[in-house]
């Protein structure tokens, strides 16, 4: 359960994009990350990339631009300055389950979150947002998790920070991708182990690994 985050799996809501994770092994006192403690700064998936490409020592230089950043100097001093101030939430669809809508996109800022307001039943890559005629939500989600409590009257001029900030990201954001005929996509397919994402094409092996 995600009690008391809203929402859930597949939504733009604290309880779809947040989750607990944990590091363990013997390489954390070499790399003077402390143990028992907990990391309070945002940190996204993608930034597992470069963070373990410098636990590796890993020149990166010369490389494209990552989504993800090097997470290192949080985990080692989790009382330091946050190396992630913000995550494009984007959008959510097919929720609640069943509903063939989207809701979205959104934004988090620290500890605000900003959503655009209500549903559609266009995907991301058919919508054109005019910024100036949307309504947005704004939460404070480290004080409400639950994000019952709409402050967005309250602050106006953090919720035009923010609507600058989303406009950016949707204005730079890469498309949605588009099924390989070669290789079309399948929701799901059966495997040895029952329904799985991967692999899908035609003549594709499935590897089991067993340690």
């Amino acid at each position: 359960s995600n009690f008391p985050k809203r929402g859930g799996k597949c939504s733009i809501w604290q309880g779809g994009t947040t989750g607990d994770g944990f590091v363990s092994g013997g390489a954390l006192h070499r790399l003077r990350i402390p143990s028992g403690t907990i990391l309070p700064h945002l940190f996204h998936a993608v930034d597992w990339f470069p963070t373990l490409a410098r636990m590796a020592g890993v020149n990166r230089s010369g490389t494209l631009p990552m989504d993800g950043v090097d997470q290192l100097h949080s985990l080692q001093n989790t009382f330091a300055d946050a190396t992630r101030d913000e995550l494009f939430v984007g959008y959510a669809g097919g929720y609640p389950a069943g509903s063939g809508n989207w809701t979205g996109p959104a934004i988090r800022y620290r500890h605000h979150k900003l959503v655009v307001k209500g549903s559609t039943s266009l995907a991301p890559d058919q919508q054109h947002f005019n910024m100036s005629t949307l309504e947005f939500e704004l939460y404070n989600v480290d004080k409400d998790p639950s994000e019952k409590t709409d402050i967005s009257l309250k602050y106006p001029f953090l919720v035009q920070a923010l609507t600058k900030k989303m406009e950016y990201y949707l204005n730079t954001v890469a498309p949605l991708p588009k099924d390989d005929p070669t290789c079309p996509f399948h929701p799901t397919n059966t495997s040895t182990f029952g329904p799985s994402f991967v692999p899908w094409c035609e003549g594709a092996k499935e590897v089991v690994v067993y340690e």
